[in-house]
């Protein structure tokens, strides 16, 4: 009788073990964090002759072919982060590097524009030459600043065409604060160039960095099979320029990274150094080859 017991209680025990295990697993996203090396810090892509080509100049300098897989990625987030918001450009790079098609792309911040940009149909090295020549012509504005605000949105207006948007096959689907729940949900429909013109000034109320954009229910509304949520701050970031409100604000925004409970989503860290307002991030020469080789590998 006592061994028959035994017995009961010990199949009993490993039966919850197991079902809570399963349950923990389906729950939790996944955290990858991937090292995008910096092969040069110091030299401007601009110095080097043959690195400028129709569109501005790489930023690889190693271009060889990676290894392609047969995968699909539906969905992609390009969280905030200021210019750091720029390397995010290179993760893009890989993917397509690994003939891997993104259908619905989503962002907040600065990395709106990035967004923006690529939905319409620009390649990465389009997008950074781009930016590059605004940073450069702007340089050493202070970020959220009414002038940098004012100066974005021209970029927004002038790089960013609704038609193109329209006609392309990425689906831009962006943020949008709704005062009637308080919460952020996500759209490809209405004006997407003010939206993007929305996610990039701070002082407007309806500001969806100030707001949870990464509630779970808003994720879901997305379209996606699967979602890849790039994450581009790091995990101790600084700023060029003290700003105690734009501390405070990242300073929440990676609680949040940390606090998503959504099995189709993929959260990718993607680690490098430098303050999230230093536009030398747009000069730097990577060879990216090996992180896309990694990103191979957890996608």
């Amino acid at each position: 009788m006592l061994k028959n017991t035994v017995a009961v209680l010990a199949f009993t025990f490993l039966f919850f073990t197991c079902s809570t295990h399963d349950k923990n697993s389906e729950s939790q996203f996944a955290t990858v964090d991937l090292h995008l090396d910096i092969e040069n810090d110091e030299s401007p892509i601009l110095n080097t002759k043959n690195q400028v080509g129709r569109y501005g100049p790489t930023t690889d300098q190693n271009d060889t072919s990676i290894s392609k897989k047969d995968k699909k990625i539906l969905g992609l987030f390009l969280g905030p982060s200021l210019y750091k918001s720029i390397d995010s450009i290179d993760v893009l790079k890989c993917f397509e590097k690994l003939d891997m098609n993104v259908n619905i792309i989503s962002a907040t911040g600065f990395s709106s524009i990035v967004a923006g940009l690529y939905a319409q149909g620009d390649s990465p090295e389009t997008i950074k030459w781009k930016i590059f020549k605004t940073l450069r012509k702007f340089k050493g504005l202070k970020p959220y600043s009414e002038e940098w605000i004012s100066i974005w949105n021209e970029f927004v207006e002038k790089n960013i065409s609704l038609r193109k948007l329209k006609k392309s096959e990425k689906s831009l689907w962006m943020p949008r604060f709704d005062k009637g729940t308080s919460e952020v949900t996500y759209s490809s429909k209405g004006n997407l160039i003010s939206s993007i013109k929305d996610n990039i000034n701070i002082n407007e109320a309806s500001f969806p960095m100030k707001k949870n954009f990464l509630y779970q229910s808003s994720l879901s509304s997305m379209p996606v099979d699967r979602l890849i949520v790039i994450n581009t701050i790091p995990d101790n970031f600084t700023l060029k320029q003290s700003d105690g409100l734009l501390l405070g604000m990242y300073g929440k925004i990676i609680s949040k990274f940390k606090k998503i409970t959504n099995n189709k989503v993929l959260v990718i860290n993607v680690k490098t150094d430098g303050p999230l307002d230093s536009e030398r991030i747009i000069s730097r020469k990577r060879n990216i080859v090996p992180f896309c080789n990694k990103l191979e590998e957890v996608l």
